[in-house]
């Protein structure tokens, strides 16, 4: 896993992980041969987990109304609904007004939908209706329309309690 990730986006100068056995063994020797500088959050330290916990929870979120949405019955639609609800995490704006993927990547990505107009027919052949590319479009959609209004929904339950 590491090695797709480094393949694709680059040798990451830190990671920090959790005390799970996943991150021992063939993971150190990777991050010593990468020089990666690999730590270990404490067992004690609740605000890291907090922090990991909380990400985790928005992601599961978003990947079950995808689920539902969708129809997603097979390893394969699981896949795909994680893969989409990362990238709508991801290209969310942060509080210091950039996404994740422009604070590591330097610009926001592009996916098939940002070229793609009801009045682009070269684009729409290539798309078609039905095929991989646009159901992903369409799943990118709902993502985000997710995030949004999960957003919307607890900082409206923050201010009922502020207010009570």
């Amino acid at each position: 896993m590491l090695e797709l990730l480094i393949a694709h986006y680059g040798v990451p100068e830190k990671l920090i992980t959790d005390l799970g056995g996943e991150f021992e063994g063939d993971w150190n020797m990777m991050c010593e041969a990468y020089g990666i500088d690999s730590r270990v959050a404490a067992a004690h330290a609740q605000w890291m987990n907090g922090i990991a916990e909380r990400h985790g929870k928005i992601l599961g979120t978003i990947w079950d109304k995808l689920c539902h949405q969708f129809d997603v019955i097979n390893r394969t639609g699981c896949k795909r609904a994680l893969a989409v609800a990362v990238q709508a995490k991801n290209a969310t704006l942060t509080r210091n007004g950039i996404t994740a993927e422009q604070a590591v990547f330097g610009r926001s990505l592009r996916w098939s939908e940002i070229a793609n107009a009801d009045d682009d027919e070269i684009m729409m052949s290539v798309l078609g209706n039905d095929g991989p590319a646009w159901l992903e479009a369409q799943m990118r959609a709902a993502a985000r329309i997710a995030m949004i209004s999960r957003d919307a929904s607890e900082k409206t339950v923050s201010y009922t309690h502020l207010r009570a």
